[in-house]
C-alpha cells in the first residue's frame, strides 16, 4: 500500500516540478518580452534623438545660409554705394574742365 501511495505522491511531485518548470519557463518568456520591447523603445528613442538631431542640422544650415545672404546683399549695398559715387565723381570730373574753361574764356 505505501508503495503505491509513494508512487502516486512521486508522480504528483514529478508534475508539480514539470508545472514549476512551465511556470519558470514562462517567467523567462516574459522577461525576454519585456527585454525585447525595452530595447525596441530604446531604439526608438535613439532614432527620435536622431530625428531632432538631423532637425537642428537643418535649421542651423538654414541659419548659415541665411547668414551668407545677408552679407551677399551687404556686399552689393556696398558695391552699388561705391559705384554710384564714382558714377557721380566722374559726371563731377567730367563736368569740371569744360565749366572752368568757360569761365576763363568769359573773362
Amino acid at each position: 500500500m505505501c508503495v503505491g501511495i509513494c508512487r502516486l505522491s512521486n508522480i504528483l511531485l514529478l508534475l508539480l516540478l514539470l508545472l514549476l518548470l512551465l511556470l519558470l519557463l514562462l517567467l523567462l518568456l516574459l522577461l525576454l518580452l519585456l527585454l525585447l520591447l525595452l530595447l525596441l523603445l530604446l531604439l526608438l528613442l535613439l532614432l527620435l534623438l536622431l530625428l531632432l538631431l538631423l532637425l537642428l542640422l537643418l535649421l542651423l544650415l538654414l541659419l548659415l545660409l541665411l547668414l551668407l545672404l545677408l552679407l551677399l546683399l551687404l556686399l552689393l549695398f556696398v558695391v552699388l554705394l561705391f559705384t554710384t559715387r564714382l558714377v557721380r565723381l566722374q559726371q563731377l570730373a567730367s563736368e569740371w574742365p569744360p565749366a572752368v574753361s568757360v569761365r576763363v574764356q568769359n573773362i
